[in-house]
């Protein structure tokens, strides 16, 4: 079986200003260190997200649906993060505590049912360390249950929703596991290096849903072009299947179950 490090899960809940969860507050110290702030937008709609940050708009082009991008910010506690969509739902993800360590701050933007009319937030902090670190981060409002399995080197094991993991660098596979479908893509961890694995999407029984996803970032040029690979593989062996990859060659990789 495939040995995960499985670490403390820190991940936060905020909305509207407000951060519930607040797990990290006893571990974290303010500091000065430097903090790279990550961001991804999980909003299901075609509305557009821009990020205010010290009277600054960081985005300059406003951020899609199921896109990530990193900012290098100096955040200080009560550091207010204000966010927009360009239809005007708005939020404000407030900095409780800041790590003492060189840390990643991982901003996942998104909505919550009990929360519709405002901007929802989850949060992860990366702090340094030798191996590769995943937060595993769910926003689809369906919980069925689905099966996210991992596999390197021919062992196997199955990363948890809401979680962060440490991992060996090395190339791996992932697949998205939904009832009798699965699509599988690829991915390699750095050392070092932090990751998001994040599940978007939105079902409804009143509007037109949109379908669920899986997204990674960041990835590199390789895996990119493996993943794109095995999408090509995939298509040409199974043809048409109600469970298709979308697979963006740009900063993020996304499985899309319809």
């Amino acid at each position: 079986m495939l040995r995960l490090t499985i670490g403390a899960s820190f991940l936060g809940l905020a909305f509207a200003g407000f951060k519930l969860g607040n797990l990290r507050q006893s571990l974290l110290e303010l500091s000065g260190k430097d903090q790279e702030l990550r961001v991804c937008n999980a909003i299901p709609t075609d509305d557009t997200l821009s990020l205010i940050y010290d009277g600054k708009d960081l985005t300059t082009n406003p951020m899609d649906y199921k896109e990530c991008r990193t900012f290098d910010v100096s955040l200080k506690t009560g550091t207010k993060l204000r966010f927009q969509t360009s239809n005007g739902t708005k939020g404000t993800f407030t900095v409780w505590d800041t790590p003492k360590c060189e840390a990643v701050l991982l901003l996942v933007a998104h909505r919550r049912e009990d929360a519709m009319n405002s901007v929802s937030f989850l949060s992860h902090v990366f702090c340094p360390v030798k191996t590769a670190q995943v937060a595993v981060i769910d926003t689809y409002n369906d919980k069925s249950p689905v099966e996210l399995v991992i596999t390197h080197a021919g062992s196997k094991d199955t990363l948890s929703f809401d979680t962060a993991v440490g991992l060996s660098p090395g190339s791996y596979d992932i697949a998205l596991k939904a009832g009798k479908e699965e699509k599988n893509f690829q991915f390699a961890a750095q050392a070092s290096q932090s990751y998001v694995v994040l599940r978007t999407g939105w079902a409804s029984k009143k509007n037109s849903s949109v379908p669920q996803e899986l997204v990674i970032y960041p990835l590199d040029e390789m895996s990119k072009t493996r993943s794109a690979a095995v999408k090509k593989e995939e298509t040409e062996r199974s043809g048409a299947s109600s469970l298709s990859a979308s697979l963006v060659l740009g900063a993020a990789v996304m499985l899309c179950i319809q």
